[in-house]
């Protein structure tokens, strides 16, 4: 015996491995009208069901259709965000994603991008986050002071001190880490990654290159020998590198090549201050400006140098191998190479060399132009960078993780548009498949809109042939006949003729021998009869009879 299942309530509750608070929505079609006409269906479908279970929609649509070329997507803690997305994104020519799958780079930012309150509602409201980021905090804690969770979030006495390089170091590490296992989780496999200074040991440890436990003990060490040098100060100067090396006084030296027009210099803070006040008052141009930096030492400088010896004795406990993914080193500018992925002498040389970014980055996206990177830290620094490229202005898809530092309050409902941003430019998209004590179901939801169009083949008219001419039939006897009209009748107007064939239309509709069939043959018997009673019509007429 066959029996109904039981109904299910459908609910909101949180989902393991999904977004819990902000929940995902896409939506793809074959055409822009395809697509506009699907949002208008779920504008309708909200509208009759404001209570609708957003979890499992999220879910059926992850799970039940098929990624199409033009894409929408939004996020959401209610039907009434979902539907204001919807009505904004009928305001938009949808563009559809190219032919192919997209290479994504992941892009680790460096010192500067850590803020308080970062990735705090992303750790309360996704469980896969939330178990990333604990692993990161606890691979830290034996090199730690204390706990770094707290500190990050503001709820420790320690928080004042996130600036300082000793704690913003392993917690840009923390929280780059678990966005990036993180995005993986959903799928979003990186083909390379890239690190901005600091950002490198994130970098390294998602490559393979170290471990995690590994990773955490160089950051931490990083920080604390960074820490207690004499500090130091960096300037963000907007001009070329040549001109910005041309004029640079003693001690100063530039320390990121962030952009064709941005450089960072570092030095002493005195000499930093002044050569400040100098840019500002038109001492290199009214086109130059400058941006003092908030960072405590002056890195990638030559104030790092008695680090260089301590940090090394770290790296030679740390265990090295050849990482799965390519790693773009902004130390060359090139990617890594096994040789030097294995050498402890490149990763302590890492804190004194500038940083190339910007060769690094202009270098792969040369020879990868269909590239969409995705910024995988607090704040949106390297994202800024990324867009003073032309290159990367006109072609590339830059999505960044979390938002600004001056937004952190919606850091989980952020990080769910840049999955569905990442999965508009083409990048694929996955469910994370995880136990789940409520888990998803699969709901009847507007189905797609298919363009019904009717395609008919068009025959090309055939010119008609003209009528044959009419045959006179002439008697046997030429003389001429005395006899009249009524006496001899028109044998082609007799009331005998048998008649045509139904479909038949005239000798004159008839185009080919094709066209005989299937009464061809019915016709020439029908014309053989008329033929027959016309002699027999003129033998009888014949004053002979014969």
């Amino acid at each position: 015996m066959l029996e109904e299942a039981p109904s299910q309530p459908l609910a909101n509750e949180p989902a393991a491995g999904s977004l819990d608070s902000s929940h995902l929505f896409c939506l793809s079609a074959n055409s822009p009208a395809a697509l506009q006409r699907l949002q208008r269906a779920w504008i309708e479908r909200l509208d009759a069901e404001p209570a609708l279970s957003l979890a499992d929609a999220s879910y059926t649509l992850l799970t039940g259709r098929k990624p199409l070329p033009y894409r929408f997507s939004a996020a959401g803690r209610t039907a009434a965000d979902w539907r204001g997305a919807l009505e904004s994104g009928l305001r938009r020519t949808p563009v559809a994603t190219g032919r192919g799958v997209p290479r994504l780079l992941f892009l680790f930012p460096g010192q500067g991008s850590q803020h308080l309150g970062m990735a705090r509602n992303l750790y309360a409201n996704d469980r896969r986050f939330a178990a990333h980021l604990d692993a990161a905090a606890e691979a830290l804690r034996p090199h730690l002071p204390g706990d770094l969770r707290p500190v990050i979030w503001g709820q420790s006495p320690d928080s004042a001190r996130l600036d300082e390089t000793a704690w913003a170091q392993p917690a840009i590490f923390m929280v780059s880490y678990a966005l990036a296992r993180w995005l993986q989780d959903w799928g979003m496999e990186p083909v390379a990654v890239m690190g901005h200074s600091v950002g490198e040991f994130a970098a390294a440890t998602i490559a393979g290159i170290v471990s995690l436990e590994d990773g955490a003990r160089l950051i931490a060490a990083r920080g604390r020998l960074m820490q207690d040098l004499p500090p130091g100060g960096m300037l963000a100067i907007t001009a070329d590198a040549a001109t910005v090396a041309g004029r640079l006084p003693a001690g100063v030296e530039i320390a990121a090549f962030n952009a064709p027009q941005l450089q960072v210099v570092a030095g002493p803070r005195q000499e930093i201050e002044r050569l400040q006040v100098a840019i500002e008052a038109g001492e290199w141009g009214d086109d130059v400006s400058a941006r003092l930096l908030r960072t405590s030492h002056a890195f990638h400088s030559a104030m790092m140098d008695p680090a260089i010896e301590p940090f090394g004795e770290v790296i030679a406990q740390c265990r090295w191998q050849v990482g799965h993914l390519p790693l773009i080193s902004t130390v060359t500018g090139a990617a890594l190479s096994a040789t030097e992925a294995l050498d402890p002498e490149y990763w302590a040389q890492q804190i004194r060399r500038p940083v190339q970014f910007s060769s690094a980055l202009r270098d792969w996206l040369a020879r990868e132009p269909r590239t969409v990177l995705c910024e995988v830290g607090p704040h949106q620094a390297l994202t800024a960078l990324v867009r003073q490229h032309s290159l990367a202005a006109r072609s590339q898809v830059v999505v960044p993780a979390l938002p600004p530092a001056k937004q952190p309050e919606h850091d989980d409902q952020y990080a769910s548009v840049a999955l569905g941003q990442l999965w508009e430019a083409g990048v694929p998209l996955l469910v994370p498949h995880v136990g789940d004590a409520t888990p998803r179901r699969r709901l009847h939801l507007p189905t797609y809109p298919f363009e019904r169009t009717r395609h008919w083949f068009e025959v090309p008219a055939e010119p008609q042939e003209e009528p044959h001419d009419k045959q006179t039939i002439e008697t046997p006897d030429s003389s001429p006949r005395q006899n009249s009209a009524s006496d001899h009748p028109d044998p082609l107007k007799t009331d005998e003729t048998p008649p045509l064939p139904a479909d038949f239309s005239g000798a004159s509709g008839l185009r080919s021998s094709r066209d005989l069939s299937p009464f061809g043959h019915e016709l020439i018997q029908h014309q053989l009869e008329i033929m027959r009673r016309q002699v027999d019509l003129l033998a009888r007429s014949s004053p002979s009879g014969g």
